[in-house]
C-alpha cells in the first residue's frame, strides 16, 4: 500500500511539474515568436501564473483534476494564439477589454489565416497529450497531507506575482504573461471607488476644456446650414495620393479631389485596438480610444454629445451608411447614441447585393449612399464608411487591376490595388454627387481610418527609401489624407499644421457655426487662429510641428525623441513638455468615456 501511495504522488508530483513546465513554456515561446527581449521579469511573471494555475489544478478532486488541466493548457494556447495574431497584425498582444470583440472573429475570419505561422503548432503540442491523460485517468487521489508541494508551489506563484505587479516597467519588460497581469490589475482599478473618482476627474476635465477653448477662425461659418458628407476610407494612407506606379496613379479620383479641397498634409491617425471603431469615434465624437478595448462596446450605455447629435439638433438630418452588419463595432447600439438617426447597414442591401469581404462592395454601398442623399431630408449629415480595402486585400476578383510590377503577389502590391480599387468607387460617388448638384451644396470630408499597411510588411520597403529615416517610417504608417471640400470647391489648398482624427469634429463644427459648449470636444479648430497644435496617440506618442516621440509602447519603431523633419535623435527632455501634455489629454478622454463624464461636463458649460 505504501508503494502504491507513493507512486501515486510521484505520478501526480510529475503531472504538476510538468503542467507548470509547459505553461511556461507557452508564455515564453509567445514572447519569443514576437521578439521581444527576454528579460528576468517577463520570466517571473511566467512563472507565477504557471505555478498558481498548476497548483490549483492538483489541488482538485481527482475526477476533475485532468480535465482542469486540459482546460488550462487549452486556454493558455489560445490565449497565447490569439496574442501573436494580434501582434502580427497591430504590434501589440490583446487584452481584457477586447474580449468583446470576439463576436466579430466570423466577419474577419480572411485576414486569419495569413497571421498564422507553422511554429505556432508548439503551443498545442501538448492539449492532446492532456486531453488522453483525462481518458487514460493518469491521475490518482493524493493523501491531503501529500499536497503541501502544490500548496506550497501556489504560494510560491503568488508571491511571484505579487513582485511582477508591484514592478514598474514597460510593457516590453513584463513579457506576455506580465502583460495580461498588469492588463487584469488595470481592468480592475478602473471600477475602484468610482464615485470619488468622477467627482475629481469632473473638475480636471473642465478645467482641460477651459484651457483649450480657441476663437473662431477666418472661415467660421462660412457653411452654416449646408449638409455634410464624411466619407471614412478602410485603411487608406497618406503615402498612396500622388504615388504612380509605371505610370498610372494609385488613386486618380482623390488626387483630383485633393485639387479642390483643402488639403491637410500632416495629418495622422491615432487609433487604438479598436481600428476603424476608434476612427469613428474620434472624427464623430473628438474623444481618444480608450486604452484597451472599445468605447463602442464598454461605454455603449454612456451619454454622448457628439457631431451628429449637435446637428440634429441644429435641424440636421443624420444618416450612416456602410456595407457592414449593423452589429459589427455594436453600431446598431451606439449610432443612436451619438445622434444618428438612421444606419443603413449591410442587412439592407438584400441577399446577393455585391457582398465581398467583410460585407458589401464600396462600389455598390456608394451607389446606394448617393441614393439616400439624393433624398435625404435637408440639411443632411452623412457619415459613409467603406470596408473593401481591408486586410487581408483580397484583389483576386477585381476587375481593371492596376500593374504594380516588382510588388505584385506581395501584401504590399495586393494593399495598393484594394486602395485603387476604392478609390475608383469613390470617384463614380464623387462624380454622381457633381452631376446631382450635391457636393457643390454640400460639406465633403475624406480620412484615413487607420494604418493597412506596415513598414515591415512584404514588400513595403519597396516603397521606402533605404535611407529613410525613423520620423520618415513613422509617417509613413500613420500619416493618413484629410480633405475637407467645402461648397464650389472654395478656400482649396493645402494646410501644413500637425493635426489629427480628433480635429475634424471640431473643424467642421466650426464651418457649419455649430454651438459646441455642451459637449466636450477634445480636438482643435483646424482653420481657427492661434500656434500649431500637437498630435498624440494613444500608445503615448506624441507629435508637434519639429518634434516626434515614439513611446516604448508603441511597437513598430524605435522608442525615443527625435526632431521630426531630420530624423535626428533628441535628448528625452526635448519632448518632456509635449509627452506631458498629452497624458493630460488623454488621461482627461479615459476619464469621460470610463466615468461617462459628459452630462457633468455639458452642465452649466458655457457656449464656444
Amino acid at each position: 500500500m505504501v508503494l502504491v501511495n507513493n507512486a501515486c504522488v510521484n505520478r501526480e508530483l510529475a503531472l504538476w511539474i510538468a503542467t507548470t513546465l509547459v505553461l511556461t513554456f507557452k508564455s515564453e515561446f509567445a514572447r519569443a515568436a514576437i521578439d521581444l527581449p527576454w528579460t528576468p521579469l517577463g520570466t517571473i511573471a511566467a512563472l507565477g501564473l504557471a505555478l498558481v494555475a498548476s497548483s490549483a489544478c492538483s489541488l482538485l478532486p481527482r475526477p476533475v483534476r485532468d480535465v482542469a488541466r486540459c482546460v488550462a493548457l487549452a486556454a493558455a494556447a489560445t490565449v497565447f494564439q490569439i496574442d501573436l495574431c494580434y501582434f502580427r497584425h497591430f504590434g501589440e498582444p490583446t487584452s481584457i477589454a477586447q474580449l468583446a470583440f470576439a463576436t466579430q472573429l466570423y466577419d474577419v475570419r480572411a485576414s486569419v489565416p495569413e497571421l498564422l505561422r507553422p511554429w505556432d503548432a508548439l503551443l498545442w503540442l501538448d492539449v492532446p497529450c492532456a486531453a488522453l491523460a483525462v481518458l487514460l485517468g493518469l491521475s490518482r487521489s493524493v493523501p491531503r497531507a501529500r499536497r503541501a508541494v502544490p500548496l506550497i508551489g501556489g504560494a510560491v506563484g503568488l508571491v511571484l506575482l505579487a513582485v511582477a505587479a508591484a514592478t514598474s516597467a514597460e510593457a516590453e519588460a513584463r513579457g506576455i504573461a506580465g502583460y495580461h497581469l498588469a492588463d487584469a490589475t488595470r481592468t480592475v482599478l478602473l471600477h475602484w471607488r468610482r464615485d470619488e473618482r468622477r467627482a475629481r476627474a469632473l473638475v480636471t476635465a473642465r478645467a482641460w476644456l477651459d484651457e483649450h477653448r480657441t476663437e473662431a477662425g477666418p472661415l467660421a461659418g462660412v457653411a452654416r446650414g449646408r449638409s455634410v458628407i464624411v466619407l471614412q476610407v478602410e485603411s487608406l494612407q497618406a503615402f498612396t495620393l500622388g504615388l504612380r506606379l509605371r505610370g498610372a496613379a494609385v488613386t486618380p479620383a482623390l488626387d483630383a479631389l485633393a485639387g479642390e479641397s483643402l488639403s491637410f498634409d500632416r495629418f495622422f491617425e491615432q487609433t487604438g485596438q479598436a481600428t476603424t471603431a476608434d476612427a469613428d469615434l474620434l472624427a464623430q465624437c473628438s474623444l481618444y480610444p480608450l486604452p484597451e478595448g472599445a468605447a463602442y462596446f464598454r461605454n455603449a450605455g454612456n451619454t454622448f454629445r457628439c457631431l451628429p447629435a449637435l446637428l440634429k439638433d441644429a435641424g440636421y438630418s443624420t444618416i450612416a451608411i456602410q456595407g457592414t452588419a449593423p452589429g459589427f463595432w455594436n453600431l446598431d447600439v451606439v449610432y443612436p447614441r451619438i445622434g444618428i438617426e438612421r444606419f443603413v447597414s449591410r442587412k439592407d442591401f438584400g441577399a446577393g447585393a455585391g457582398a465581398a469581404g467583410l460585407g458589401i462592395r464600396d462600389d455598390v454601398m456608394l451607389d446606394r449612399a448617393a441614393e439616400e442623399l439624393e433624398r435625404a431630408r435637408l440639411p443632411f449629415y452623412a457619415f459613409v464608411v467603406t470596408l473593401t480595402s481591408h486586410h487581408p486585400f483580397d484583389v483576386s476578383w477585381m476587375p481593371d487591376r492596376l500593374d504594380v510590377g516588382e510588388l505584385e503577389g506581395t501584401r504590399a502590391g495586393r494593399y495598393l490595388q484594394a486602395i485603387h480599387w476604392t478609390d475608383g468607387a469613390i470617384g463614380a460617388f464623387v462624380r454622381r454627387l457633381r452631376e446631382s448638384g450635391i457636393l457643390d451644396r454640400s460639406v465633403l470630408v475624406v480620412y484615413g481610418d487607420h494604418t493597412g499597411l506596415f513598414r515591415d510588411d512584404e514588400g513595403a520597403e519597396r516603397l521606402l527609401a533605404p535611407t529613410e529615416s525613423e520620423t520618415g517610417r513613422w509617417r509613413f504608417e500613420h500619416r493618413v489624407p484629410l480633405l475637407v471640400r467645402l461648397p464650389g470647391g472654395g478656400a482649396a489648398g493645402p494646410r501644413t499644421a500637425p493635426a489629427g482624427q480628433i480635429d475634424i469634429a471640431p473643424t467642421l463644427a466650426g464651418l457649419l457655426a455649430i454651438d459646441t459648449g455642451r459637449a466636450p470636444l477634445l480636438g482643435t479648430d483646424l482653420l481657427a487662429p492661434g500656434p500649431p497644435g500637437a498630435v498624440f496617440f494613444r500608445g503615448r506618442s506624441a507629435l508637434s510641428e519639429s518634434l516626434l516621440f515614439v513611446s516604448g509602447a508603441q511597437r513598430k519603431g524605435s522608442p525615443g525623441c527625435y526632431d521630426l523633419d531630420s530624423g535626428t535623435r533628441r535628448p528625452p527632455e526635448a519632448c518632456r513638455e509635449l509627452v506631458r501634455e498629452g497624458s493630460r489629454a488623454l488621461d482627461v478622454s479615459t476619464d469621460i468615456l470610463v466615468l461617462d463624464l459628459v452630462e457633468g461636463l455639458a452642465s452649466g458649460a458655457p457656449p464656444r
